[in-house]
């Protein structure tokens, strides 16, 4: 399990992000963002990003 997924289990009300994208192809990109969004909004978790 990745650290993520870990992390995921306890139901964290804040996540920061550091250059997610950085060296990945745009769909991969996309994905991610879109999981990112879901989480926003059904979950209600914050997000600090930094591209």
């Amino acid at each position: 399990m990745s650290s993520d997924s870990r992390a995921m289990i306890r139901h964290p009300r804040l996540m920061m992000l550091d250059e997610p994208p950085f060296g990945l192809s745009p769909l991969m990109v996309e994905r991610i963002l879109s999981v990112v969004r879901t989480l926003v909004r059904d979950h209600g978790l914050t997000v600090l990003l930094r591209m």
